[in-house]
């Protein structure tokens, strides 16, 4: 693993193809609680004289912990977000110095200046002005260090994600190429060569078959858009995922962006976004 780190961040910025997908979903809720509890305990408690189990007996404490929990839970999630946003648009390996700054300017000072105007509120709100407290001194450099080590968390867990990525797709050798489908009180396999596209209704997935007919499946789209092969399957957009030789045309519309007309038919309007329509382009072109 640790060479893979290696030559991730060695990797020259031009002429070098991605050798891992490069989605990642950051699926740690529990982890983000569990870990903000941690750091409101060590806000509140840093630099009091009491113990813990004396801590645990005052009401202040209590109130005090809660606050910050929110205020962490709030900055970790705007991390996570942050990554998640940035990560479609620049790639860690090829754009590293770029990214790095974006992750800098966003992650760390956008949201440090968000944390103290946070902490103002909070203070106001108990008739307590900020200037009058050592929040600047003391509190508000604890929080940018945290900040500091959140955004380490998520790049480790990018790395880490991304070798495994990697290390899965060596030892791939085929995608899958059957669907289990429920219908009824039956489970129903379906071969892959036989569905046209998987679309999703409210909360409810689908995949439609060449012959139209309807299945419910109980995964998202996600999960199929990584088992199946990306040469014969594209993900448009987030409702609907699609077998190239269902794809019988598109058109540019308005914003440069396409509309795909698909068979079997689709009763609502099957757009690509801008950004999503040159990517479309090169894989309906092959």
């Amino acid at each position: 693993m640790w060479r893979f780190i290696a030559n991730y961040f060695s990797a020259p910025m031009k002429n070098v193809a991605p050798t891992f997908v490069r989605k990642v979903h950051y699926r740690d809720l529990w982890t983000r609680i569990v870990l903000c509890i941690i750091a409101a305990h060590w806000l509140v408690s840093f630099g009091e004289p009491e113990c813990i189990f004396e801590l645990f007996l005052m009401g202040d404490y209590w109130r005090s912990l809660g606050g910050s929990w929110v205020i962490a839970f709030g900055l970790v999630s705007l991390v996570r977000w942050i990554c998640l946003r940035l990560d479609q648009r620049l790639d860690w390996q090829h754009e590293t110095a770029f990214k790095g700054v974006a992750q800098a300017v966003t992650g760390v000072g956008l949201l440090s200046l968000l944390a103290y105007l946070a902490a103002a509120v909070y203070f106001a709100a108990h008739g307590i002005d900020i200037r009058d407290t050592v929040n600047l001194s003391l509190d508000w450099p604890q929080v940018v260090a945290m900040l500091l080590v959140i955004n380490l968390y998520y790049l480790v867990y990018y790395i880490v994600v991304a070798w495994r990525g990697e290390r899965n797709a060596a030892n791939l050798t085929t995608y899958r190429q059957v669907i289990i489908v429920q219908f009824a009180a039956k489970n129903i396999p379906v071969n892959v060569r036989d569905i046209a596209y998987f679309f999703r209704v409210g909360e409810e997935n689908f995949l439609r078959t060449v012959d139209g007919t309807d299945y419910l499946v109980a995964s998202a789209l996600d999960y199929f858009e990584d088992i199946l092969d990306p040469v014969d399957f594209f993900r448009v957009n987030r409702q609907f995922l699609v077998n190239f030789n269902s794809c019988q045309r598109y058109e540019t519309i308005e914003n440069d962006k396409l509309e795909l007309i698909v068979s079997p038919a689709f009763k609502e309007r099957i757009v690509i976004s801008q950004k999503r329509a040159s990517v479309f382009k090169v894989w309906i072109g092959r």
